[in-house]
């Protein structure tokens, strides 16, 4: 069984994102004490958040592509480009959501 597990073939792309979960749950536990995936969509006041929601995607998206690519072995610098400005178009939308309702309170 032991040699089993030792020459199995690990699919890396699983293992990179199964790493970057667990770090994402990590740090979600160690500024609440408390790990509540909801957060990753909801908003402080515990309502559905479209700034939350895109954020989420927009990190989803940012760190896909990249890793994809670089492990078909076909990283281009293109789809980092692209990636990067996708993270960084979701970051200072939901900013300006962020300071457009601040200004209505």
């Amino acid at each position: 069984m032991l040699d089993q597990l030792m020459h199995a073939n690990v699919n890396l792309l699983t293992l990179v994102i199964a790493g970057g979960f667990c770090l994402l749950l990590a740090v979600m536990w160690s500024r609440r004490g408390t790990v509540d995936c909801l957060d990753l969509i909801t908003s402080p006041d515990g309502r559905l958040s479209r700034t939350s929601i895109g954020q989420t995607f927009g990190i989803i998206v940012a760190i896909w592509a990249p890793v994809y690519t670089t492990l078909d072995g076909k990283l281009q610098a293109e789809v980092l480009a692209i990636s990067l400005a996708y993270l960084g178009i979701v970051e200072g939308y939901s900013k300006y959501l962020r300071w457009r309702a601040d200004q209505g309170k």
